[in-house]
């Protein structure tokens, strides 16, 4: 069963360029791996490094996939966004694709076990 994982990108660089080019890199390498995502509306998040204090607007996306995929798009946040010093990802547990077919097949979320 695939679980819900939550990726938060920068919006922007650490010297304030835009990153949107990196996060549509992102997205269509989520959307080639995993089948899809789920784009939330941007977000303010606060970071302390060792050596200062990041106030920055932050872009979430959800992600259904099997831990090596979630993987590979981890790799590839580092890859397309070279400045970060680390990325917050979140395993938000077990997801569920239900189909039409399967629901009225089965009509429970069961049928997706």
């Amino acid at each position: 069963m695939p679980r819900l994982y939550q990726f938060n990108l920068p919006t922007h660089t650490n010297a304030g360029r835009s990153y949107e080019a990196a996060r549509k890199s992102w997205a269509a390498q989520a959307l080639a791996l995993a089948g899809g995502y789920t784009a939330l509306p941007f977000a303010r998040g606060m970071y302390a490094s060792e050596t200062r204090t990041y106030d920055e607007t932050i872009a979430a996306y959800q992600v259904a996939c099997d831990p090596k995929v979630a993987t590979e798009l981890l790799a590839d946040a580092f890859l397309f966004f070279p400045d970060q010093e680390a990325f917050a990802v979140f395993d938000l547990g077990d997801a569920s694709i239900i189909t039409r077919k399967a629901w009225e097949e089965g009509g429970s979320l069961e049928v997706a076990q």
